[in-house]
């Protein structure tokens, strides 16, 4: 199926803070994609030492998160650089 017509059942997004409305990063057609881009995002996001929280939504109204991940000051993910300020 072509990309621009290719349906699209879960959002990756992160919500940098209680204020701000969530930001969608991927959408992906299947479980096992989004898994696999959540991972990838998590992995980015650390790496730049991000805040917020990262979540997995599924569905058109997508309100409740499947998967919530709080990103904070940790420490990078192994094999990874940490982004300079």
């Amino acid at each position: 199926m072509p990309e621009s017509r290719r349906q699209f059942d879960f959002e990756i997004v992160l919500t940098a803070s209680p204020g701000s409305g969530p930001v969608v990063l991927r959408s992906a057609a299947g479980a096992d994609e989004a898994t696999l881009a959540f991972a990838a995002e998590l992995r980015r996001l650390r790496a730049q030492r991000a805040r917020g929280e990262l979540a997995i939504r599924h569905g058109h109204d997508g309100r409740t998160p499947l998967l919530r991940q709080p990103l904070s000051d940790q420490a990078p993910v192994r094999g990874t650089t940490p982004a300079h300020p």
